[in-house]
């Protein structure tokens, strides 16, 4: 699993939804304040802001804490969930 699906898996478990953007580099999630919105790059950059171009990249505490809060959505996971 890449660190951009872990990172939409967490936004996604926290409330946030998809929104579309015209931006062809980053993927957009509706915070959970109004106007406030996540870009995810590609790479696994994360980003916070009203817009695009006024965003600032989020502290890499907050992505930890973040990713912790993400559901484990691994293979290994899955099984052990099922008990095999």
């Amino acid at each position: 699993m890449t660190l951009q699906e872990r990172y939409v898996a967490a936004l996604t478990a926290c409330g946030c939804k998809p929104c579309t953007t015209r931006s062809r580099k980053y993927l957009c999630f509706t915070g959970p304040k109004p106007g406030l919105y996540y870009y995810l790059g590609k790479s696994g950059s994360l980003r916070v802001g009203r817009c695009r171009t006024a965003s600032i990249p989020v502290t890499e505490r907050v992505k930890r804490l973040l990713l912790d809060a993400a559901p484990d959505t691994s293979v290994r996971a899955m099984a052990e969930a099922l008990g095999i």
